[in-house]
């Protein structure tokens, strides 16, 4: 949740907890208790929904990886033997339906990779009897399906997740605008009839209702230089899907912020923010790659430094 919603929820809150205060003060009128029922109601769905908007999916991630990581080893253990086989055999087919190399494989997408395996296992199935010389078994291959097996079921865990925590997040976003509206259009008219009787408990009111900007006013979490013509890591962070990164050009020159890889490749979204403006995005909008560790900057003015500021709500 970003400071926004943080703090228009912290005004809810304040809200709700005034007017159980001074329930005794506004019993006279009905309408006041039914409003404050709806508004504790609207709060802790706003809160669940929000625990569901910013559940971390890195361990389910970090899993998939980990039955990726078993598979492609039982996946080199059978298609090196088949390339070894074929190559003394010059049989050119099964050689090249099963010779990807370790980093070749590491860049094929999930049901890719998948596929690999099961082309590589059906090959190896035919040439079974003639593979022990090269450390292979039937055992192999079906340690092969199986990791392969286990790895697919798995494919679609952190999607799920991922899906389920942005459907949260419009939820939850058309439930502060629901809250807003009980608040602007009800409860608020609702109040001023105390404008008069009890000033005091409406002016108490309306100190409730104010909203605290904090987030504005805090420190940024990483600031500094954006050299000219030149791209500056800011920060390496462990990937966190529901992330959100505030970015602010202090400067004079447009800046781009991106998420990347270690190398520099872009598998995402950069975000562009010109001098004075301001721009947020959760991780996942900046890049769904969960090897996107590197928070940079790019400066693509040759003769002027950038300045920049980024907050970072986890």
């Amino acid at each position: 949740m970003n400071n926004v919603f943080e703090n228009r929820l912290s005004m809810y809150q304040k809200v709700n907890g005034y007017l159980a205060l001074h329930a005794s003060e506004t019993s006279s009128i009905a309408a006041i208790a039914t409003l404050k029922t709806q508004l504790d109601t609207n709060i802790n769905t706003i809160l669940s929904l929000a625990a569901i908007a910013d559940a971390d999916v890195t361990g389910t991630t970090v899993d998939k990886q980990n039955k990726r990581n078993a598979a492609k080893t039982a996946l080199l253990k059978v298609s090196t033997a088949c390339v070894a086989y074929a190559s003394m055999n010059n049989l050119i087919k099964l050689k090249e339906k099963c010779d990807l190399t370790p980093s070749s494989i590491d860049y094929l997408r999930d049901n890719d990779f998948y596929a690999y395996c099961k082309t590589v296992s059906t090959e190896a199935n035919a040439v079974v009897a003639s593979l022990a010389p090269f450390g292979v078994l039937p055992a192999s291959i079906t340690a092969l399906d199986a990791a392969a097996n286990a790895f697919f079921a798995g494919i679609q865990d952190p999607r799920i997740q991922i899906n389920e925590a942005s459907k949260a997040r419009l939820d939850y976003e058309a439930k502060f605008q629901e809250t807003t509206d009980l608040l602007n259009l009800k409860l608020d008219n609702v109040m001023t009839v105390f404008i008069s009787s009890n000033p005091s408990l409406y002016n108490g009111y309306l100190g409730a209702r104010s909203i605290d900007d904090t987030g504005a006013q805090s420190d940024p979490d990483y600031a500094g230089d954006a050299a000219p013509a030149a791209t500056t890591l800011i920060v390496k962070l462990p990937y966190l899907a529901s992330r959100t990164f505030t970015f602010k050009n202090t400067g004079t020159v447009a800046l781009t912020f991106s998420l990347e890889e270690d190398g520099g490749t872009t598998a995402g979204i950069p975000v562009t923010v010109s001098p004075g403006g301001s721009a947020q995005r959760i991780t996942k909008n900046l890049n769904g790659n969960m090897h996107a560790e590197s928070l940079q900057v790019r400066n693509a003015d040759a003769g002027v430094s950038g300045l920049f500021e980024v907050r970072i709500t986890e």
